[in-house]
């Protein structure tokens, strides 16, 4: 209230703020939930009690390991995600060329220079 709340109280013998007491609120749902929850807890601290004091030793299953999964990280525009497509399309062939011969690619090693401890050409039989 401040100062004049202040010079209220000294010159005044009765307080002015009076303490209103609210009834509790009981909610019987929260009061369910948490008995739930202490039973709950208490079930999970007994099964790991009598794991760990068994005598047993099970054998733990390790996951197969899985491929990673080929994904297209291009750049797309905003009226591309709102198409309709009617038909699916996969995006797994993106980075794939495909040469019926090799001719068309010229001899771009012709005259490289093999550097190394052998002086001669090796002929693989």
């Amino acid at each position: 209230m401040g100062l004049f709340g202040a010079i209220l109280r000294f010159f005044s013998s009765s307080p002015l703020v009076h303490d209103v007491t609210q009834p509790e609120l009981v909610d019987e749902q929260a009061e369910h939930l948490a008995i739930d929850f202490s039973q709950r807890r208490e079930a999970m601290a007994v099964e790991a009690m009598d794991e760990l004091s068994s005598p047993e030793v099970k054998p733990t299953l390790s996951k197969a390991p899985t491929a990673a999964l080929e994904y297209d990280s291009g750049t797309v525009d905003a009226e591309d995600l709102l198409e309709l497509e009617t038909t699916l399309l996969t995006h797994t062939d993106v980075n794939v060329i495909e040469h019926d011969s090799v001719d068309h690619l010229g001899n771009h090693l012709s005259k490289a220079v093999v550097l190394g401890d052998i002086p001669q050409e090796v002929e693989f039989s």
